[in-house]
């Protein structure tokens, strides 16, 4: 009997306190529930105020333009002014000056040309009165000139052996 209630007793004992726990939570109070606001969130208002600003933006790579024009003038001189407007990424219109050149040189071009075309044609005239006086000084009858270079082509033939073109006279009369 011993060994029973040594055995025994340690169980009941382990049980009573089971049945204490279960006692306990079944009939513990329930708390109240509080239902609390939620605490405002921690910022600060600042009242924004439209103004310009210029954003960068860190990057590598290769920038490559839309479009792109190449600038050439015609003649060359020393440039006077420049468009505030041509810079590099800037715009500019169609039509638009983008610079100018020094006058001097293109005055004393333009004027070396005229003089130039006025002396071709003073030249032009000399050259259209000299073919009018030989014209009138020379009375030519061109189906007569035709006639003899085909006879002299003829006798070129004639006077070589076998008829054959290809000896000094017969380059004479063509064209």
């Amino acid at each position: 009997m011993k060994t029973l209630l040594r055995v025994l007793l340690p169980v009941l004992v382990v049980l009573a306190g089971v049945v204490v726990l279960v006692s306990l939570v079944k009939t513990k109070p329930q708390p109240a529930k509080v239902t609390e606001a939620p605490p405002p969130p921690a910022v600060d208002v600042t009242v924004l105020q439209a103004a310009p600003h210029q954003v960068r933006v860190a990057g590598q790579g290769t920038v490559q333009p839309s479009q792109q024009v190449g600038l050439t003038a015609d003649v060359a001189g020393r440039v006077v002014w420049v468009s505030p407007d041509l810079v590099p990424g800037g715009r500019v219109q169609a039509g638009e000056a983008l610079f100018r050149l020094e006058r001097d040189r293109f005055e004393v071009a333009l004027a070396r040309a005229e003089a130039e075309l006025a002396c071709a044609g003073s030249e032009l005239k000399l050259e259209q009165c000299q073919v009018e006086v030989a014209e009138r000084d020379t009375p030519v009858d061109v189906d007569h000139r035709r006639t003899d270079s085909r006879a002299e082509r003829t006798e070129a033939r004639r006077a070589r052996p076998g008829g054959q073109p290809g000896g000094p006279l017969d380059h004479v009369g063509r064209r």
